[in-house]
């Protein structure tokens, strides 16, 4: 493992963890001590929650196929669905390359998802009306 994985991991590690909900809908559920690791149909679903950077508690969820291909729009809406749910705001980042470090593996196809859980953090850009 290269140095920066091995930083990364024990920053991972040091931070405060708990376990978020379980959606009775997920089956073969696999406990850890800051999230779980679930199957869903063709999905597997990984979710945890820590206290980040910013003080603030965040819920992370990652959705992969079993077949190792791509997941699909619909497979991150159900990812959204079920492990973040209807009334967080959930964000998919797109970090620039020196910043993006694949943790998952060159085999494996894996869509993320992060929700602060004290409420959104980005701006509102629908200018008040709630639609952009």
């Amino acid at each position: 493992m290269n140095v920066d994985l091995q930083r990364i991991r024990a920053l991972q590690r040091s931070r405060e963890h708990r376990v978020p909900p379980v959606d009775p809908r997920i089956i073969h559920v696999e406990l850890g001590e800051d999230g779980y690791r679930a199957l869903y149909r063709h999905l597997v679903f990984i979710c945890s929650e820590s206290k980040e950077d910013d003080g603030r508690w965040w819920r992370h969820a990652s959705v992969s196929r079993r077949n190792k291909t791509l997941p699909t729009y619909d497979d991150l809406k159900l990812l959204k669905e079920i492990c973040i749910g209807p009334d967080l705001v959930a964000y998919q980042l797109f970090m620039s390359k020196d910043k993006h470090i694949d943790l998952a593996g060159p085999r494996v196809e894996v869509l993320h998802l992060w929700a602060c859980l004290e409420g959104p953090v980005t701006p509102d850009f629908s200018a008040g009306t709630g639609s952009i």
